[in-house]
């Protein structure tokens, strides 16, 4: 009975597709397989359905093979398919470079200043600060160095550390809130991450309490000791240089390195986040739209 039932079984499988020195057809009209094809589907009447699952089944797949692909059903729903390096969606993929190639090369500003990336999780991140003094339409962004008109500023406005233009080749331009929001701050293609993206990051370095010595560069060079957990391990290389308050003075540096999010906690308070020398943690806080802090972009 059951030498029967496999040979039944066997019958159906021969009916459903056929096996041919090209490959597989599988058919409505029992056509052979185009020759250049090692599986060639035909029908006038029904689709094709690769597996289906959310955003967070699909980042639980282990040992992605390059080119595997999946369709995503919620947040960005569509066609992804694994590069080698990360997820990207079919249908958005417009960019000139690779991933690779990006990766590689890094991005450049208005400016023609050059930047490292890192990819983290499924996101790219600058791997250092922002130093433009021009928005990404060429247009300047005011300078404030002096301390009282930067405590009165509800505009727009960066500086560099202690007035020193040198800090800025190290760490960066310190931007208030005011530039964040005007939206046309990072690159083409890039943005001030929000307050939800930060999240997204630290959740995938394991949380808060643990994310900081992953995004800390190690040492002491920058860091005062003991530039606690450092450990670097996704390049974001994250380096202290302080922050500027909302009364226009300057503090913190080698010890805190605090950077704005696009999203705003009323009137005059936005979110940001910062790592300690003394502590592995990312923190989150809100801080007054006047202080400066510096920017992190992140790819659209």
């Amino acid at each position: 009975m059951k030498i029967i039932r496999l040979f039944l079984i066997a019958i159906a499988m021969i009916a459903s597709y056929a096996l041919t020195a090209q490959g597989i057809s599988i058919s409505t009209d029992g056509s052979s397989a185009d020759a250049s094809a090692m599986l060639d589907i035909k029908s006038t009447d029904k689709g094709l359905l690769i597996p289906r699952m959310t955003e967070a089944q699909r980042n639980l797949i282990n040992d992605l093979a390059t080119g595997l692909m999946i369709y995503q059903t919620d947040e960005t729903a569509g066609f992804y398919y694994y590069d080698g390096l990360a997820w990207e969606e079919i249908s958005n993929r417009t960019n000139t470079f690779s991933m690779m190639e990006l990766l590689q090369n890094g991005i450049v500003d208005i400016e023609g200043r050059h930047y490292k990336v890192a990819l983290i999780g499924n996101n790219v991140w600058m791997a250092e600060n922002l130093a433009t003094a021009k928005y990404n339409d060429g247009t300047d962004i005011p300078y404030v160095g002096v301390a009282i008109p930067w405590a009165n500023l509800t505009t727009p406005g960066y500086c560099w550390y202690s007035g020193n233009p040198s800090y800025g080749d190290t760490y960066g331009a310190i931007y208030n809130w005011y530039t964040v929001n005007t939206g046309n701050l990072c690159p083409t293609g890039w943005h001030v991450p929000t307050d939800a993206e930060w999240t997204t990051l630290t959740t995938h370095l394991g949380g808060e309490g643990v994310a900081g010595g992953k995004l800390k560069e190690t040492g002491t060079t920058y860091w005062q000791s003991p530039n606690t957990g450092a450990r670097d391990e996704n390049s974001f290389t994250g380096l202290p240089g302080g922050w500027r308050g909302d009364g226009g003075y300057y503090t913190d540096l080698g010890r805190r390195s605090c950077f704005w999010s696009s999203t705003e906690n009323g009137t005059d308070l936005a979110w940001f986040r910062y790592l300690f020398y003394n502590d592995d943690n990312v923190t989150r806080s809100i801080a007054y739209k006047k202080c400066g802090f510096y920017v992190r972009c992140l790819k659209d």
